[in-house]
């Protein structure tokens, strides 16, 4: 193996932290006794560089900590390697880990990420992807269904791809992966059913957006498909938080025909119900089955630990990517509708049904 000794002195007398600035890569070239041409090619992995000499610059780049800039280069190509990542939120840990898993993938493929917060706030929207583009991004991922106009046609003006969710809509520049929730509602009924269950509740999210109205119909779908009536004063709105979980699962204990099992629309309005349960003495999956939907972190850490839809955020990454990356390769052809189908996680909160008069017989039962 090739080994390289360097003259620290000298360095310092090259790079002096006056007025000189950072590492170019003429200064690692002139160190290393090479070409720019041939540092350029050893950090591209070229196999026209000699092994040896190849070790060689590898050493000094090493040494010095040298990191290239890739502005130049991003310039001449017009890849700038650059990709956008847009969530509603840090509150929900499915949007946290989406972006680690995201930022992991792109870190593999040599790549940056940028990432922005709406709060599904229409300005918020407008100022993050005005930023992206002026940064230069090659493309991104929006984890949003709803998207102003005006967002939306500026990254279609500049053409910039883009991919959204659950708009199950596409176009030449905008691919969507859609959370195709019905096939794993439909087994979580299957569940219940086969449980016992036929007064089943739905927790949803914030009325008015496209994911909750996918959501419901999922549920509607699912107790359709297993020969089940909807009762309209047990489908309520949650707003995708524990608050609004605890809070409407609360108002599903007060009808006078009682539930025995709930679906959520997502896991953090699932605890919100678990933990109203427990404020009145009773025990999910015993007393009133409970379902979430995403696995997040969370589900393994209540007790009793929640049963829920999975929703791989590694899966989700992977074709959120493959969408992007398609229409990159050929933004003038229609985007990408790929479809994700959830994973029933049978965990704690679900059980057998009671009868009628079991939550009376259940111990303590707190006011509401």
């Amino acid at each position: 193996m090739y080994t390289v000794t360097l003259n620290t002195e000298g360095m310092s007398k090259l790079f002096p932290k006056d007025d000189r600035g950072p590492l170019k890569m003429r200064d690692v070239a002139r160190l290393a006794g090479v070409s720019t041409a041939t540092i350029s090619r050893v950090m591209h992995n070229s196999v026209l560089v000699d092994p040896e000499t190849a070790a060689r610059v590898r050493a000094v780049i090493q040494k010095v900590n040298y990191v290239p800039n890739n502005t130049g280069m991003a310039l001449k190509s017009g890849r700038s390697g650059l990709f956008g990542l847009i969530v509603p939120s840090l509150s929900n840990p499915f949007f946290s880990d989406f972006v680690e898993q995201f930022e992991r993938e792109i870190v593999n493929r040599d790549q940056e990420m940028m990432f922005a917060i709406t709060d599904h706030l229409p300005e918020q929207m407008q100022r993050s992807t005005r930023r992206m583009l002026m940064r230069g991004v090659e493309g991104l991922v929006i984890l949003e269904s709803e998207i102003e106009t005006r967002s939306y046609e500026t990254m279609l003006h500049n053409q910039v791809p883009f991919v959204t969710l659950n708009r199950l809509t596409i176009e030449p520049g905008v691919g969507d992966v859609a959370i195709e929730a019905t096939s794993g509602m439909k087994a979580a009924v299957a569940h219940l059913k086969k449980l016992g269950h036929q007064r089943i509740g739905f927790l949803g999210g914030i009325p008015g957006l496209i994911i909750t109205r996918e959501r419901e119909l999922s549920f509607r779908h699912a107790m359709q498909a297993n020969r089940f009536k909807v009762d309209e004063a047990a489908v309520l709105h949650a707003g995708f938080t524990i608050e609004g979980g605890a809070r409407e699962m609360a108002s599903l204990l007060r009808l006078a025909n009682p539930i025995t099992a709930v679906l959520c629309a997502n896991d953090l309005s699932a605890i919100g119900a678990l933990r109203t349960l427990g404020d009145r003495g009773l025990q999910p999956g015993k007393h009133i089955s409970v379902v979430g939907l995403d696995d997040i972190s969370l589900c393994t850490m209540v007790r009793p630990q929640l049963t829920t839809l999975r929703l791989s955020r590694e899966s989700l990454v992977k074709l959120y990517l493959k969408a992007l990356t398609s229409l990159i390769r050929d933004p003038h052809e229609p985007g990408m509708q790929l479809f994700y189908e959830p994973e029933l996680i049978l965990r704690e909160t679900t059980g057998p049904v009671h009868p009628p008069g079991a939550r009376q017989a259940s111990g303590r039962r707190k006011t509401p």
